[in-house]
């Protein structure tokens, strides 16, 4: 039985993928993806790889709109959510905040809507930056909060805004519990209150989570999803405190 093969390459950032096709006369052609390494990624008959390579290209990529570059290989992208609300009023939702995270050198970009919150569908894994500016025609200014996201871990991630006077005001943060030791699973809550003299009663701190260990909700409940060490840092402009986290 006579055959016929040929290989395309596809060349990304840090990584390539080798798109192979294996023709039989009496059989429909055979196709597969698999990246630098010679390991098989997705492998289907005719026109189906048009829609798996798709797939597979955002996958390694980022969503529609993402740019600088790609991610690595064997990450499989994450989603990720969050609101924006008023530091001195957490109640009070912040919309039409613009939202840009950069991680593994993928730049993804939203807007929150008319609840304060946002979405994004699918993020690639790592450390990120997570850079939230206020709308146009408000006193507020822009929140810069380092994160890490791990599949299953880091999912919400919310932020609260206050105005350039504020955060330059603001002397310190007060957070409770000073360290954190629980279970996979346990849940604890958790505060991040600004200190200063003209600082309103209540103001309250972003507060995100390092090394993939859990995830924060809006309300400030830290749930263990991962065995290991991490951190809760909570940030206020140029302000930062950090509670160390241990999972067994």
């Amino acid at each position: 039985m006579s055959r016929s093969r040929w290989t395309e390459r596809i060349n990304l950032p840090g990584n390539s993928l080798a798109i192979r096709q294996l023709s039989h006369r009496s059989a429909p052609s055979h196709r597969s993806v698999s990246d630098a390494r010679g390991h098989n990624l997705v492998a289907c008959a005719g026109g189906l790889l048009a829609i798996a390579v798709s797939l597979l290209l955002t996958a390694c990529t980022g969503e529609l709109g993402a740019t600088d570059g790609g991610v690595p290989l064997g990450k499989p992208p994450s989603p990720l959510t969050g609101q924006v609300s008023l530091a001195s009023m957490p109640s009070q939702p912040v919309a039409n905040a613009e939202l840009a995270l950069v991680t593994s050198g993928v730049r993804y970009t939203g807007r929150t809507d008319a609840a304060g919150t946002y979405v994004f569908p699918s993020v690639s894994q790592g450390p990120a930056t997570l850079v939230v500016s206020p709308p146009t025609g408000t006193n507020l200014a822009p929140q810069t909060l380092q994160i890490t996201i791990a599949n299953d871990a880091t999912r919400a991630v919310s932020a609260e805004l206050a105005s350039q006077d504020q955060y330059d005001k603001a002397s310190s943060i007060a957070v409770s519990p000073p360290s954190v030791s629980l279970k996979v699973g346990d849940r604890i809550l958790v505060s991040a209150s600004v200190q200063g003299t003209e600082i309103a009663a209540g103001t309250r701190a972003s507060i995100v989570v390092s090394g993939g260990v859990g995830e924060i909700s809006p309300d400030g409940t830290f749930t263990a999803t991962h065995s290991g060490s991490g951190s809760i840092i909570a940030a206020f402009g140029s302000l930062n405190a950090s509670i160390p986290v241990l999972v067994r």
